[in-house]
Formats: structure tokens, C-alpha cells, sequence
């Protein structure tokens, strides 16, 4: 049993010859998967307890989870004495460079899929290199890889006969076959079988074989199947770097009307970005990522919609996809997944909203679940410069269940009995709400956000409204060199996106006057998650750029949004009577800012004991050293009063 819908509890119960049932407060059955989720598998063999029998097998669900609409796919498969459960789907002959999706069934033991059900790939004279992959998309399952030329790999006294093999202890493995291996790579068909090593749970993936010969050139990626999620693994490197491998490809067909790209990685605190590019693979030139479609957060979500209306404009042929990986000495893990939408025409007749006026609809009652959207839906124009879409759908019918669904650029659709849509609110009510913002998977962006309505109550009519609301970003006065900082008290502050690193100077910087002060100390606090800045204080004069360098006199540079900087008398540029400069660096793009600054007078504390940390940045990447105030001075910025700051891929840049 497979569930589609997320943190629900299904348990899975079977029974010879009769139903399971409820006695004192137990499930009386002859095999029972209750994991705490709603992806179940029971084998029954002749060696389970009780063992296989031929008759009526009863198959019952427990649900556990309550007020929540569950779907689900349950599967039987029996399976005949002596034959292992083939891959579903896919063709066995393979074609060089085309990916081929498989499904496994859950199978009890070790399995070996190979003899009838082994795939194959012809690899003509002249060639010089055979890879074979394979990538499973389920995840924690344990799947291996065996190639042999002339005939299928087969098992022979416990071990697999096989002319090579990749047995790691994941299921993405990866065969390099060329004239230098042992044996090596000759004319003829080479056969390719899986091992099945987990238990008990259905395995999907690809694999995926690529013939190179003489004279032809490596193609670039791994090609991608439309909808099928591609889990990759990116080996740790020691500063940022756009990312060889893995690297991807899709052919994007003539009429779609919109390609998404969606990114997402497991690993805790990692930084990838995302590029897309027709025709070639994204590059660096100039230190910058040369590309047609970019998504630089500052997390490991990322992901691209690419229409008609973007720019350049989407179009028939390859795309090309890469990594930008910013944390380094980490591996990181994650997927990668494209959808490939048809063009669709955006319905001229959709109610237009007005922000915040609410827009009455009534369903007709129905036999079956059904979805209102094109003339039936809604839309809402989101202009430049808004931070947020609230869509709040609300019924005055009883007991009502109707779901929320928007999508941007194209109307609500279904495709495969799937609702495409970029947002979905799909509780057990009949009241649903969506908040789309700048930090949403895909982002909010200018342009028709389309509304649609999912109607889960049979034969009933149901009403109600939906309300759409636009907010922008308050126009707050500009934080300038004239605005004042006072001891004790903490100033707000906020500013807009920025497009890469940036040093907010001149007008956009702080001043404290400083008389009668022995010792203090400058605090950074950022609201925004997830934001870097960086803080710098100079006496005399704002903090500017020269050369890629910040000059300034003292700076802390960790990589989060809260710094401190603490001066006194025994700093390289001792604390002195006259004006200090306060100037923000903000390292993370596509989000407005905002927070406070501090200043604080410890004329009357001991820094004694105080131990510092000094931080140099080179590109993305932070080394941190622990400095005693003993052995080192208190501001960590060389002598000349300059520092390198380096953003991901050039160096940092003043505000315009």
C-alpha cells in the first residue's frame, strides 16, 4: 500500500478466509504492517507464519489519522513458485542516452532481477566507453548493479556471476565500462541486472545506459524523465562551485506551455541554487553563472517556472540543468524533478478579483469529486513589488468539503488524474487559506495567479466565497549616515531585495557619537530567516567598497544575521571621542531585510576574559579561528583598515 497523502496512519492487515476484525480492543489477523506511516507491505510465502495456502485472502486498513481525507494504492501481486517479480514498465532493450523508469515489487529476500527480466544495450564496434546507471527514487532502499557482456548475470553458490558490478549500499549506482577495464569493452549486447536487497517495499527508479564511440563528444547530464523525481548526491568541495556532476538534461517538446523545475535538498543547512539553460550547459564566465534561467536562495529549495512569458522566452529543444552548491565540506543530498505542462489558453471568462473584495461562487451538486476551475475559477492580477498573496476560501454550506488550488501563469488543470497546481490547501473542511511570499516554493512573482476549486461534497450544493489579497512592502524612510544611533536604545531598520552581495554605505549608513566611552560594543540583529549580513564600523567616514574590499576598521562576519563588534581602548584602531560609521553587507539575495541595531556603552564592564573570533571570508566559504584577546588584537581587520569580501561568484559590490 502506497499513500498519497502525507503524515496519515494506515495500518495494512491480511487474513485467510475471513475479515480482519476488533477483539477487546486488538486486530485479530493471520499478517499485519503497522508502521507509523501509511506505506505498508506484507509478504506471505510458504515459509511465513502462518504460511501460504491457495484460497481467499481478506486484506483490511486500520486508519489511525483522524478528520483527514486519505488516498491511497494497494496492490496485490501473487506471484508463481520459482520466478522473481519483474521491473513494471519500461522497455528491456535499452536505447543509449534515453532513461527507462522501472518499478520492483516488494519481494522477501535478496532478489537478483535478471534472465528474461534483465535489461539490455548494443554497443557497437568502435565504442569507446558503456556507463550504466541507475537512480531509485524511493527512498531508503538498498538496490545494486551488475553488467555482463553475452549473457544475463545469474547467481551461482550464494554470489552474483557478473563481469562488473557497483554494490553500494544506497540505490544509485553507477558501471564505467571501457576498453581499459577488466574485462574490457568489446562489440556485442551487455546485459544489465539489478539486486534487490530491502525488503519488503515497492522500488521505483530508472536506469539509464549511454554508449559513447570514437569521435563523438560525452553528452552533457543525465537525461530526466518529465515527472519522475531524480535523486542525486553531491560530493563535499572546498569552496562554491557549479557542480559537474550531477548535471541534467530534459527535451522540452514543441507547444508546452511551461516548464518547472523544482529542487530539493534533505541535507540540514545547505545552500544550491539552481540554473537552467537552453542549448548548452550553464558556465562560469567572469565569475559570474552564465545561464538563462537563475533561482539563487539561500536555502537548498529552489525552483524555476519558465513560460511563454518569461525571458528569454520558453522554447522547444534541450534543456540544460545545474547545481550551484555554497556549503562547503558537507555532502549534500537531494532531487531534482521537471514538469512538463501542455499550452493552455488562460481562460478569458475566470472571475477577476479585486485585492481583499471577496468573490461569491456556488457548486452544483455532484456525484463525484470534481474540480472548478477555467470559467468556473477565479484569477487575480499580483503587480511588481508585492510581498505576499493570501487566498482564503470560506463555505456557508454545512459540513462542506472543498479544497484550494493556485497556479500561476495557466490555469488550474488536471493531468493524469492529478491536479496541477504550484499551491494546494486540501484539509478536511470546507475553509482553506494559502499564503504565497517571496520565500514560497516556487516564489511569489508578478503576473495571473489562477484559483481553483476541488469539491469533495457528493451531491450536495455548496456556496461560499473566496477572497484574494495583495499586500506590498510598507514604503519605510531610507536608513541614512544621518540617521543617529543612541546608546541603549535599539534602532530598526529594513531594506529592499538586493540582487548579490551588497554593502549598504553612504546614505543607507548608521552614526554614533561617541564622548566619555571607554568600552562598547555594536549589535546586529536580523528578523528575517535565514538572512546573512554582515556588520562594519569605521571612524570617521562610512564603510565603502574599493578594489572588491570593504575598508573599514573593525567587522564581523559570521553566517547568520546577528554580528557584534566590541571596541576599546586596546584595539588595533583604539576607541576614541568623534563619530563612528555603521554599514551593513547583505549576502542573501531575492528577500527585503529588516532588524535593529544596538549600541551599548560597557565603560563599566571587564573584557578581561573575553574571547574573540575572528572570520575571513573567501567566497562563500568562512574559516573560523578562536583568538584570546592575549595573543591577539580585538578587531580582526588588517592593518590597512580592508577586507576581502567575496560574494558566490564575484566580489561584493556597493549599493546603486
Amino acid at each position: 500500500m502506497e499513500s498519497q497523502t502525507s503524515n496519515v496512519d494506515v495500518d495494512l492487515y491480511a487474513r485467510f478466509n475471513a475479515e480482519s476484525e476488533v477483539v477487546n480492543r486488538a486486530v485479530v489477523a493471520d499478517h499485519r504492517s503497522e508502521g507509523p506511516d501509511a506505506n505498508e507491505v506484507i509478504t506471505i510465502t510458504p515459509t511465513s507464519s502462518p504460511a501460504l495456502r491457495a484460497g481467499t485472502y481478506f486484506i483490511n486498513l486500520g486508519v489511525f489519522t483522524a478528520n483527514t481525507r486519505i488516498s491511497a494504492r494497494l496492490t496485490a501481486t501473487v506471484t508463481s513458485g520459482g520466478t522473481t517479480p519483474p521491473p513494471a514498465g519500461g522497455n528491456r532493450t535499452l536505447t543509449s542516452g534515453a532513461p527507462s523508469a522501472y518499478s520492483l515489487e516488494p519481494v522477501s529476500s535478496p532478489t537478483l532481477i535478471s534472465a528474461e527480466n534483465a535489461y539490455q544495450i548494443s554497443v557497437p564496434a568502435g565504442a569507446t566507453r558503456l556507463e550504466v546507471r541507475i537512480r531509485t527514487t524511493t527512498p531508503g532502499v538498498d538496490v545494486d548493479l551488475y553488467v555482463r557482456a553475452g549473457e544475463a548475470p545469474r547467481v551461482s553458490s550464494g554470489a552474483v556471476q557478473a563481469d562488473y558490478s557497483s554494490e553500494g549500499d544506497t540505490g544509485d549506482e553507477t558501471i564505467v565500462i571501457t576498453p581499459q577495464s577488466t574485462p574490457p569493452l568489446r562489440a556485442g549486447t551487455y546485459f544489465i541486472a539489478l539486486g534487490v536487497f530491502t525488503p519488503n517495499k515497492r522500488i521505483d527508479g530508472t536506469v539509464l545506459a549511454t554508449v559513447t564511440t570514437a569521435g563523438s563528444s560525452n553528452t552533457v547530464g543525465q537525461p530526466l524523465i518529465a515527472g519522475l523525481l531524480q535523486r542525486f548526491t553531491i560530493a563535499p568541495v572546498s569552496a562554491a562551485a557549479l557542480v559537474a556532476d550531477p548535471s541534467f538534461r530534459i527535451e522540452v517538446p514543441s507547444g508546452t506551455g511551461r516548464v518547472r523545475v523544482v529542487l530539493q535538498t534533505t541535507t540540514p543547512n545547505a545552500d544550491v541554487d539552481l540554473y537552467a539553460r537552453f542549448a548548452q550547459a550553464p558556465a562560469i564566465a567572469g565569475g559570474a553563472v552564465v545561464a538563462d534561467y537563475k533561482s539563487e536562495g539561500s536555502t537548498g529549495d529552489e525552483s524555476l517556472d519558465i513560460t511563454p512569458q518569461s525571458t528569454p522566452a520558453l522554447r522547444s529543444g534541450t534543456l540544460f540543468i545545474s547545481l550551484g552548491l555554497f556549503a562547503t565540506g558537507v555532502r549534500v543530498e537531494g532531487s531534482v524533478v521537471v514538469y512538463i505542462d501542455s499550452a493552455a489558453t488562460p481562460p478569458q471568462n475566470a472571475v477577476e478579483l479585486s485585492s481583499g473584495v471577496p468573490g461569491r461562487f456556488t457548486l452544483p451538486a455532484t456525484a463525484e469529486p470534481t474540480l472548478y476551475a477555467g470559467t468556473s475559477g477565479f484569477r487575480i492580477q499580483v503587480p511588481t513589488g508585492a510581498t505576499s498573496l493570501t487566498v482564503r476560501l470560506n463555505t456557508t454550506t454545512p459540513n462542506a468539503d472543498v479544497d484550494l488550488y493556485v497556479r500561476r501563469g495557466s490555469d488550474v488543470d488536471l493531468g493524469d488524474g492529478e491536479i496541477l497546481a504550484d499551491f494546494f490547501a486540501e484539509g478536511p473542511t470546507g475553509n482553506e487559506s494559502l499564503t504565497i511570499t517571496r520565500t514560497s516554493s516556487p516564489p511569489l512573482e508578478p503576473g495571473t495567479y489562477f484559483i481553483g476549486l476541488g469539491n469533495f461534497a457528493r451531491n450536495t450544493q455548496v456556496t461560499g466565497v473566496v477572497t484574494a489579497t495583495v499586500e506590498r512592502a510598507p514604503t519605510a524612510p531610507a536608513a541614512g549616515a544621518n540617521q543617529r544611533l543612541t546608546f541603549g536604545q535599539a534602532t530598526p531598520w529594513r531594506f529592499g531585495a538586493v540582487t548579490g552581495p551588497t554593502l549598504l554605505s553612504g546614505d543607507s549608513a548608521f552614526r554614533l557619537d561617541v564622548t566619555n566611552v571607554s568600552r562598547m560594543e555594536i549589535e546586529l540583529n536580523t528578523d528575517t530567516p535565514g538572512a546573512d549580513l554582515d556588520l562594519y564600523v569605521r571612524y570617521g567616514s562610512p564603510p565603502v567598497v574599493q578594489n572588491g574590499n570593504v575598508v573599514a576598521d573593525f567587522s564581523s562576519t559570521g553566517l547568520t544575521g546577528n554580528e557584534k563588534i566590541t571596541i576599546s581602548p586596546g584595539a588595533n584602531s583604539p576607541l576614541r571621542t568623534g563619530t563612528y560609521y555603521v554599514a551593513l553587507v547583505v549576502f542573501t539575495p531575492g528577500v527585503a531585510t529588516s532588524g535593529t541595531i544596538l549600541a551599548k556603552d560597557l565603560s563599566g564592564s571587564s573584557g578581561e576574559d573575553l574571547k574573540l573570533s575572528a572570520r575571513r571570508k573567501f567566497g562563500n566559504k568562512a574559516v573560523e579561528a578562536g583568538l584570546s584577546k592575549s595573543t591577539q588584537p580585538e578587531d580582526p581587520m588588517p592593518a590597512d583598515g580592508r577586507q576581502a569580501i567575496k560574494g558566490k561568484y564575484g566580489p561584493i559590490r556597493e549599493q546603486e
